[in-house]
């Protein structure tokens, strides 16, 4: 998956919205809202500053807020495994685990919609 497909499946896995009422990708953006109900919104974002998962680790915090108690369980699995995938090595758990806190914010956001059901493999 690109980083703005993964951008936006996480976005939208947050509970934003892409709400163009006015073609916004001619200016280079989308436009995203978060919704309390059907009548207030709370946020108002494009899309690329406050949503850049693939880049920032402070973005992904926010995004892993989301998770229930069992997929914070999921996401340390799926990010042990991609962690030691792409170091081509087989090591023990511990290893692993250890290698999970230094993970970029891409390997985050790759486990984040693995856990979600939402990655889609390259085609």
């Amino acid at each position: 998956m690109s980083d703005e497909e993964i951008n936006i499946k996480i976005a939208e896995a947050c509970g934003w919205r892409d709400t163009r009422l006015v073609d916004h990708a001619s200016y280079g953006y989308r436009l995203y809202r978060r919704q309390l109900n059907d009548r207030s919104v709370k946020h108002e974002y494009r899309l690329g500053n406050q949503f850049d998962y693939c880049e920032c680790l402070n973005a992904m915090h926010k995004a892993e807020k989301v998770l229930t108690q069992d997929q914070r369980g999921q996401i340390v699995d799926e990010l042990c495994e991609i962690v030691l995938r792409e170091k081509n090595t087989e090591s023990g758990p511990m290893t692993a685990i250890i290698a999970a806190f230094f993970a970029t914010a891409r390997q985050r956001a790759e486990a984040f919609l693995r856990t979600m059901g939402k990655w889609e493999e390259a085609k």
